[in-house]
Order: structure tokens, then C-alpha cells, then sequence
């Protein structure tokens, strides 16, 4: 899940404060939801992840985005439920992936079948 907390500054100086303010709420937030996850029945695991945010939207808000895995205890074994569970169940076996053959070039090892390179647009 993904969540943001927003402000609209007044002033360029008011960025940073906000931003931080934002973050703040966030960590708030999720604290909140740690402490009660005996309550509520959900827990996060802890590879969530944050971005500070300004000139965000066409109002120019500034903040923080959060993104958040939950985790909920599933109540139901299916592997009690007989059509669920087949103990005699082969499975076949399936294709490897494609090879990441290297072809070295000097010191530098380059991946035939890399990721593509994105240009992201960043503001200093």
C-alpha cells in the first residue's frame, strides 16, 4: 500500500520543514499500526520504503510518499482441505531462464541480456 502526506507551502524555505513534518506523520503512522497489529490483525514487514515529495501535483505540494507491505496470518490451512492437497502430485519441471552470458570487455563484465536504462528527470 502506498500512502502520501501532503502540504502546500508558502514559501520556497517551508520545503524542507514540511518534508519533514511529512515524514514525521508517516513514521507516526506506522508505528501505530506495528504497536496495534495484535488488534487489527495485520503486521508490516520491514522493507517499506519512503520519498520526499515537492512540487508535487499541479498545486506544488511538498511532503512524503510511503509504501508499505502488509502481511495478514492466513486462518485457513489448505492443506487440510482434501481437494486442495494432492500427496501423490508430481510437479513437472519447468524452463530455465535465459542465460546472462558475459562477455567481458578489459576489467568491466557486461551482461548480454541487461536491464534497460532509464533517464529519470531529478531537481537539485
Amino acid at each position: 500500500m502506498s500512502f502520501s502526506i501532503l502540504f502546500l507551502p508558502q514559501s520556497e524555505e517551508s520545503v524542507s520543514h514540511l518534508q519533514n513534518l511529512a515524514f514525521s506523520t508517516g513514521l507516526n503512522i506506522i508505528e501505530r499500526i506495528k504497536r496495534e497489529r495484535d488488534t487489527l490483525g495485520i503486521s508490516i514487514t520491514p522493507d517499506w520504503d519512503y520519498m520526499t515529495l515537492s512540487d508535487y501535483y499541479d498545486d506544488n505540494a511538498a511532503g512524503c510518499r510511503f509504501s508499505v507491505n502488509f502481511t495478514q496470518a492466513n486462518m485457513q490451512n489448505l492443506c487440510l482441505i482434501d481437494q486442495q492437497f494432492d500427496a501423490s502430485k508430481e510437479f513437472e519441471k519447468g524452463e530455465a531462464l535465459k542465460s546472462f552470458d558475459l562477455s567481458p570487455a578489459g576489467n568491466c563484465e557486461v551482461f548480454v541480456n541487461k536491464f534497460p536504462d532509464f533517464d529519470l528527470k531529478t531537481k537539485k
